[in-house]
């Protein structure tokens, strides 16, 4: 038997290699007044992770799924289905395949369990475990889960995947929402639940984009509808987003009454990576680059200087950065960097441009190693990211210990992600060279997290990895460093030094 697992908000993508089962499992929250709350489990099998067989000229195959609910010692729920996958002309062309059961449980958390096998390769047997949690009682006026589509159909037919007329196919995504640039459409069906005695009759139901990162709403994507309130009010909607740039976003839904009361919301978030629009943003034809950025007339030079903006760019800068710090179009190279500069300055942008190089060339100074320049190393990014730390603690000393520094935000500025307070990052030397310094922890969002960092530091003298010891090893020794630095467990502060107190960007 093998297990594993990758979790993620309300969702499971398993993946045991490229030859083996892959498939990625979704769960809703949703209401019925007749028989009360439901989950809505949705299935996604990679036919290329399948083994088949040859019936006649085509190949079929499947996946034998058990779905088990337990609540503390006891099973409440199981169910048992195949995901068949027939008919197929070519196992060699990509295809994914996805199915839908729908359990009665009562509001509360359960273990879900997993029990997974392909038909044709029975030696093959998976078992999975997910928390989950039935939070709809139908008691107050609240939203389904928002169901993603990646198509829907009109029919008459009743089934686990139909509702309100409507045969909805849901696209299961493999981790977090992700659109990606062949996608132009946002297709998405949702519930509203009104209990009875309620008062309100009508309500204005409106959906639109916000920006996950500056908290904006986008007024381009958006929509509403005034409908006549029910128990139940089902909601088909759809938005063009093939003008949506990459970056993260929310899409939020919610219901007014006629006193402008918000009675019940919803969001779902999502990425977005758009890069042919992206690039359309910058009209290179009419962009006329000052005569001082018309100087940069070295292609290896300006994609290096290009690269440089990484840690400061925006998102949708950084998909462009991607590609144009590789470009060999001299022209579409200095007309972005002239109007990445201008967004920021629109006064002086080549004065912009140089003090911020002024920054880069002291990163590279004191962060770069034999093989990475100082911008590109977690040390000098993060630098010139969130700008010179307000509090810093080195120690290069301690025998059981890396070396590490811990660097602490009172406040924490970007332009790719929201405005954050009191937050830390930690670097170790796990190479022991020159400004080798990794970034192994942090509590700062789209940073990596790590709460066993203390014991990561620890791994020069012991390598295990039983928690259990490393956990009665770091009790043991309550005078080390890491225990008791003066960031994390407070104590005698010290500021910066003036080298960081003197170089902000």
């Amino acid at each position: 038997m093998r297990s594993g697992i990758c979790l993620l908000l309300s969702m499971m993508t398993f993946f045991a290699s490229a030859k083996e089962l892959q498939m990625s499992v979704f769960f809703g929250n949703f209401y019925s007044p007749e028989t009360g709350p439901y989950l809505e489990t949705y299935f996604s099998v990679y036919s290329p992770s399948l083994r088949f067989t040859k019936v006649n000229s085509t190949f079929s195959g499947g996946v034998d799924v058990t779905v088990i609910f337990e609540k503390g010692d006891n099973v409440v729920h199981a169910d048992r289905f195949l995901l068949s996958v027939n008919d197929i002309q070519d196992t060699t062309q990509p295809k994914t395949f996805t199915q839908q059961i729908r359990s009665l449980l009562d509001t509360g958390s359960y273990k879900m369990k997993l029990l997974l096998k392909d038909i044709n390769n029975p030696d093959q047997f998976y078992e999975l475990t997910q928390d989950v949690v039935v939070n709809i009682s139908g008691a107050s006026p609240e939203f389904s889960h928002i169901q993603v589509l990646d198509s829907y159909v009109a029919t008459s037919e009743e089934g686990p995947m139909t509702k309100s007329g409507y045969r909805l196919i849901p696209y299961v995504p493999q981790g977090s929402y992700f659109f990606g640039e062949s996608m132009d459409k946002l297709q998405f069906y949702t519930e509203l639940y009104l209990p009875s005695g309620s008062g309100d009759e009508k309500a204005l139901v409106r959906y639109f984009l916000k920006d996950a990162i500056k908290d904006e709403p986008l007024t381009r994507f958006a929509g509403q509808k005034l409908i006549n309130l029910q128990a139940v009010n089902p909601f088909l909607f759809g938005m063009d987003i093939s003008k949506l740039g990459s970056g993260s976003y929310y899409l939020m839904i919610e219901a007014v009454n006629s006193k402008q009361e918000i009675l019940a919301k919803n969001s779902l978030f999502f990425y977005r990576s758009n890069p042919k629009f992206d690039m359309q943003a910058y009209d290179y034809a009419s962009i006329d680059a000052n005569s001082l950025f018309a100087t940069l007339n070295n292609v290896d030079s300006l994609g290096y200087y290009i690269e440089t903006l990484f840690p400061i760019a925006d998102q949708q800068e950084r998909r462009i950065i991607d590609i144009q710090s590789k470009s060999d179009n001299l022209i579409q190279m200095r007309a972005f960097f002239f109007t990445f500069w201008q967004k920021r300055n629109k006064v002086d942008p080549w004065s912009e441009w140089k003090n911020y190089y002024t920054v880069v060339k002291i990163v590279n100074e004191n962060y770069s190693t034999t093989v990475v320049p100082g911008f590109k190393t977690d040390m000098g990014r993060v630098f010139l990211q969130y700008g010179a730390p307000t509090l810093r603690e080195a120690q290069t000393a301690d025998p059981n210990s890396y070396p590490y520094e811990i660097w602490q935000y009172n406040e924490l500025k970007s332009a790719s992600t929201r405005d954050q307070i009191n937050k830390i990052f930690v670097f170790a030397n796990k190479r022991l060279g020159r400004n080798s310094y990794q970034l192994i922890h942090s509590t700062a969002d789209s940073e990596p997290y790590n709460p066993r960092w203390q014991l990561e530091l620890r791994e020069r003298d012991f390598r295990t990895r039983d928690p259990d010891f490393m956990g009665n090893m770091l009790r043991d020794d309550v005078g080390e460093r890491s225990q008791n630095n003066i960031i994390i467990n407070g104590g005698a502060r010290e500021r910066s030094s003036s080298y960081f107190q003197n170089t902000m960007r």
